[in-house]
């Protein structure tokens, strides 16, 4: 059985990148302020992404629940690969990735609400640290305002700018960030970032365009709410969940 979540090196390093910079900013002054507001907070956001992995026309959008140190994530997502859609809820709690949602509820043996994966399945962020984000985000280039609009009836303030990937990989010095640079193999050398900046200092939206080897991906998270209670991000029962190891041996015990 095959989840619809995740999915190669872009989308590893866009979520890092989305991440890195909702708790921590970049070099400039205005976004290290707004980063700095962020230090402690746990968030409400807004994700949507169109992205081309593997051949394969991939959409999803949905809301999600981080904690400040990124160790806790609960995402309430609608996922499209291929034609083929699933609402998911997908929970992360350190290394331990639960997925549940109606549409997988209904493949999965009685009793039993969620599938339960290791951290590889979401590799990346939860496994860094504060220090770490920090050090990949402050290598942002050519960072320019590009203006002021207004997103959900607030006035924000657009920033532009350009990450650099060898240079963040070097800053970052993490195992995560390694295994992203073999992944990309040197085919992105650089992609650009934008960043909406409310009154207040705090970040009310961040977008990523990314490519390379033929894949492409468009992320927009918009952060929503600040300072959120985590109580709905807590693991399931252990009665309620099964590993997908075990669901496949079932799987292949009622089809003998």
């Amino acid at each position: 059985m095959k989840l619809l979540i995740g999915g190669g090196a872009l989308a590893a390093i866009a979520v890092a990148v989305l991440t890195g910079v909702l708790l921590l900013g970049s070099g400039d002054t205005s976004l290290a302020s707004a980063g700095e507001k962020l230090k402690g907070q746990n968030v409400r956001m807004q994700i949507a992404m169109e992205a081309t992995m593997a051949g394969a026309e991939t959409k999803m959008t949905g809301t999600a629940i981080q904690s400040a140190d990124s160790t806790r994530v609960r995402m309430e997502t609608d996922t499209t690969v291929a034609g083929q859609t699933q609402k998911q809820t997908i929970m992360v709690l350190g290394k331990d990735v639960f997925v549940g949602g109606s549409d997988l509820e209904a493949v999965l043996p009685d009793g039993k609400k969620w599938l339960h994966a290791e951290q590889n399945l979401m590799t990346g962020p939860a496994a860094m640290n504060f220090s770490e984000y920090a050090a990949f985000i402050s290598k942002a280039e050519n960072i320019s305002e590009k203006g002021t609009e207004q997103i959900r009836g607030q006035r924000v303030t657009h920033y532009g700018g350009e990450l650099n990937v060898k240079e963040m990989a070097d800053a970052a010095k993490s195992e995560d960030m390694d295994r992203w640079m073999k992944m990309l193999d040197g085919q992105v050398k650089s992609f650009p970032i934008e960043i909406w900046v409310a009154e207040d200092g705090r970040p009310a939206r961040i977008a990523l365009d990314v490519a390379a080897a033929g894949e492409k991906m468009k992320m927009t998270m918009d952060i929503l709410e600040y300072g959120v209670s985590l109580d709905s991000v807590q693991a399931p029962p252990k009665a309620e969940w099964i590993t997908e190891e075990e669901l496949q041996k079932q799987l292949q015990v009622s089809e003998g």
